[in-house]
């Protein structure tokens, strides 16, 4: 039979008592992050000052918006997102000739998902729903646009006085919120406006072979009437589009057509 367990010193109990309830140590990051198997991997969230990222037009945007900026977290040695961002672009080269311009954007995103799993994954174009431009990723150059698709649903640490912080959180800490910073390769864009009448219209007329549907899976192809470039294949496809209304908005069918700077926490001011 089993001897009794021995009871306990006093002096050992006490402190593992003391140690039960003492707070969890701030930790910083490179964070392994989620899911895992085959996407799993490892990069680096930097605190940094905000004019190193964002220039003070984007900043006095924020403001405009009545938005403030908390704080800004570089995205570095994220090695796998890169390397598809990198072979996205040679691809790009080869298809659409040598010289092409690959017409880098830098902007905003805000999602629903864990931004931290965004930061790490990319955004998975399987799960974008329908829109006015297809069913896309959606981004915006206005700060005030990204946030109107802001849920409390979106994770990442909030900064601390010593630029560490605790482990991914299931929503924001307080009222702050995430809006992830991403450079975007937008390709050949075919511009819209606001009147989803000339949809229609820019199908029959040549500009797309087929008509943009709130429901579009896959980039417009080019119709008749738009010049190719030298050395282009064929299908002819326009990669990304951008719409206006209210404020600009883009959209790329691909998630490895960008690639995630920063994370940018932030609050309504």
């Amino acid at each position: 039979p089993r001897s009794a367990p021995a009871p306990p010193d006093p002096g050992t109990a006490a402190s593992a008592a003391s140690a039960a309830v003492a707070p969890a140590p701030l930790r910083p990051y490179p964070h392994r992050v989620y899911p895992r198997g085959a996407r799993e991997g490892e990069f680096t969230l930097r605190l940094v000052e905000a004019g190193e990222l964002l220039s003070e037009e984007y900043l006095r945007v924020f403001q405009d918006s009545r938005l403030e900026v908390v704080g800004v977290w570089k995205v570095e040695n994220n090695e796998r997102r890169e390397l598809e961002y990198s072979m996205a672009q040679a691809v790009l080269q080869r298809v659409k000739g040598d010289g092409f311009n690959l017409n880098k954007r830098m902007l905003l995103h805000c999602t629903s998902a864990n931004a931290i799993d965004v930061v790490q994954g990319g955004l998975d174009v399987r799960y974008a729903r329908g829109g006015r431009a297809g069913a896309g990723i959606y981004l915006a150059d206005n700060p005030a646009k990204a946030n109107q698709y802001w849920v409390p649903k979106s994770a990442l640490p909030a900064p601390t006085a010593t630029g560490t912080a605790s482990t991914p959180l299931d929503a924001g800490v307080g009222d702050h919120r995430v809006m992830l910073f991403f450079e975007v390769i937008l390709g050949d864009c075919l511009g819209l406006d606001a009147n989803l009448a000339r949809l229609s219209h820019m199908a029959r007329g040549g500009v797309c072979t087929e008509k943009v549907t709130w429901d579009m899976l896959t980039e417009p192809k080019k119709g008749p009437a738009v010049a190719r470039r030298p050395n282009e294949r064929e299908p002819a496809v326009f990669e990304s589009i951008f719409c206006t209304s209210d404020a600009n908005e883009f959209v790329v069918f691909s998630s490895n057509l960008l690639v995630c700077r920063a994370a940018i926490v932030y609050r309504p001011a």
